[in-house]
């Protein structure tokens, strides 16, 4: 976002007030998303910098051209990593099309991509033919652990009948995170492995736990855990 937010500093000195420049992001108040979408006065143009938000789900009637960087940040977890953070890559083709398609809705438009004829060919066009990485590889399973032990489903049995089954670190660090802020106990605090540890079973699963007090109360809030224990306090 904070790039989002220099792009608009940097066009509103350099357009001038001849031009309206408006935000389109996650974060943006209602009211600033209404500004972003609302018909023009007469006479007047408007830009908008927006992210991903903008893909899909958004139609300006009036929009007759997009630029597109062809880039896009996606979350990427890394078992034992503190945080969840944001690495940048370039959009698949269908992102891109997605992209063109928010002009020309009522009239003749025009998407300007600002790559190469090489960097689309290679990293966007051809994106398909490199098979993805699974959203299981990429994404932390604190909230999976939390929502599925609220759901009275076991996570290890759950995550093993996977078709892309995670890694054993991924399950050990979010049983880990989870312990650690007092959400989760062992379910069975004999047996020496720690959750999350495979079992000897010939079905992989992993060692379950049960939700404290505490961890039913995460579960039911929309935050990450830290930001959930902030508010629990």
């Amino acid at each position: 976002l904070k790039w989002i937010h220099v792009l608009e500093s940097r066009l509103r000195a350099a357009l001038g007030k001849d031009v309206d420049v408006a935000t389109m992001h996650s974060t943006d108040r209602p009211e600033e998303q209404r500004a972003a979408i609302a018909p023009l006065a007469h006479g007047r143009r408007k830009v908008i910098v927006a992210s991903n938000i903008a893909e899909s789900s958004l139609t300006v009637p009036e929009c007759d051209a997009v630029v597109d960087f062809c880039l896009q940040k996606q979350q990427v977890w890394h078992p034992f990593g503190a945080r969840p953070t944001l690495t940048e890559g370039y959009v698949s083709e269908d992102s891109a099309a997605q992209r063109a398609g928010r002009t020309g809705r009522v009239g003749p438009g025009a998407c300007y991509r600002l790559v190469t004829r090489h960097e689309y060919e290679e990293h966007v066009r051809h994106r398909h033919d490199r098979p993805p990485t699974p959203e299981m590889d990429v994404q932390r399973l604190t909230g999976v652990v939390l929502t599925l032990l609220s759901q009275g489903l076991e996570p290890g049995e759950f995550l093993a009948e996977c078709m892309h089954r995670p890694t054993q670190e991924a399950v050990q660090s979010a049983w880990g995170e989870l312990k650690s802020i007092g959400a989760v106990v062992c379910s069975a605090p004999q047996d020496p492995r720690p959750c999350g540890t495979p079992s000897a079973s010939r079905t992989p699963h992993w060692q379950g736990g049960a939700l404290t007090k505490r961890g039913r109360l995460l579960a039911e809030l929309p935050v990450e855990h830290e930001e959930g224990c902030v508010a629990a306090a």
